[in-house]
């Protein structure tokens, strides 16, 4: 299959990136991941790492010792205009973006391909995405239970989402016309999604890591 020219970024969303997971870190296991995916993929350009400016000397330091090669990008990549704006000056020079989670580390490359398949047939934005199985319930201001809430409309969201250029919206200026992808769709953008892996699941603070241990573990010993 023929690969129309791709970028990759890693979104660096929290400082959690930069915690110690196993021999290595969060952020660099996202990060070879990401990088595995675009050699896999024939790119031949270093993965742009898009971080906001208080974090960017840790973030380069852990990359540099981990011998990744990338481009920085400083912007708040949880923001959605912030990132395609960094984005925009290279928009005619790829097809296709895709965006990782730094806060994904145990992601598999299989994820990626995964994903990148589903581009491919007939939609124009394309992440990952695994079933909701726990109890959901809403709760009032004098924190009573009101109702349960249907699971079956919920998904929990994980990474790459995957992007053909053109369904970017490079113009859009009002982040509250966003919709909760990294980067803001056309209204004519065709979504799509594909399963997440169990392990693909986000660490939002040093407190879960222990979780990510135990998947690391499974995976270098059980999954290989």
């Amino acid at each position: 299959m023929s690969i129309p020219p791709l970028k990759v970024i890693l979104a660096v969303t929290s400082a959690t990136a930069l915690a110690k997971l196993g021999e290595s870190s969060v952020l660099v296991c996202a990060a070879t991941v990401a990088r595995d995916f675009a050699r896999a993929t024939g790119q031949k350009s270093a993965i742009s790492v898009a971080m906001p400016g208080n974090l960017s000397d840790a973030v380069v330091t852990q990359l540099v010792g981990a011998k990744i090669d990338f481009i920085p990008l400083i912007c708040d990549p949880s923001n959605p205009i912030e990132l395609a704006a960094a984005l925009a000056p290279e928009r005619s020079l790829f097809e296709l973006v895709a965006v990782h989670d730094s806060n994904r580390p145990l992601t598999r490359l299989a994820q990626f391909h995964r994903t990148l398949e589903a581009l491919l047939t007939e939609v124009d934005a394309v992440r990952a995405a695994s079933a909701f199985t726990e109890t959901l319930k809403s709760v009032s201001e004098a924190e009573l239970i009101e109702y349960t809430i249907d699971r079956t409309s919920i998904r929990r969201i994980s990474t790459p989402e995957i992007y053909r250029m053109s369904a970017i919206d490079f113009k859009l200026q009002d982040a509250k016309k966003c919709t909760g992808w990294f980067l803001p769709l056309t209204k004519s953008a065709r979504i799509g999604y594909v399963d997440s892996d169990p392990e693909s699941i986000r660490v939002n603070s040093e407190d879960e890591l222990s979780l990510l241990e135990s998947f690391l573990h499974w995976q270098q010993t059980v999954a290989r």
